[in-house]
């Protein structure tokens, strides 16, 4: 009897099954433990490799993360009574996870409530060499044109 090999070859049809596993919930672990599936290594080598895979993949995340929050609510919905332990846990799992993989929805970091405005610093060095008396300026003031020409 002989083993059957699992693919190593990238294929746009195992990018897309990837992805459509991914949407629907399973991980990517779970994946690559398929025998009919490419390793972990070759789905990570392939995401380095085929940026149409990667763009697939990163999307197909996305879509991971808005279906994690739609269960978080049917999960919330569905066990109110004796499972509500058990139900906080699967909620908290999934709100982690939606988070994690949609940090800009579904994280919890505040964005700022304003923009601080570019500061101008201005260092006056002192040389130690004294002006004469017709040549000392008023602090801030535009140096004189004799000055510039110096």
């Amino acid at each position: 009897m002989t083993k059957k090999s699992r693919p190593v070859k990238y294929t746009r049809a195992l990018g897309q099954q990837i992805c459509i596993r991914l949407v629907h919930g399973e991980s990517l672990r779970r994946i690559a433990e398929d025998p009919a599936m490419p390793g972990l290594a070759t789905i990570v080598t392939w995401l380095e490799r085929h940026p149409s895979f990667r763009s697939a993949y990163e999307r197909a995340r996305e879509i991971e993360a808005d279906v994690l929050a739609d269960e978080v609510v049917d999960i919330a919905d569905e066990d109110a009574g004796d499972g509500a332990t058990a139900a906080k846990l699967r909620v908290d799992a999934r709100k982690w996870l939606a988070a994690k993989l949609k940090p800009a929805t579904y994280g919890t970091a505040k964005a700022p409530r304003h923009k601080e405005k570019a500061r101008t610093v201005v260092y006056r060095v002192s040389t130690g060499i004294a002006r004469a008396p017709d040549e000392a300026e008023e602090p801030g003031a535009e140096p004189s044109k004799e000055a510039q020409e110096d």
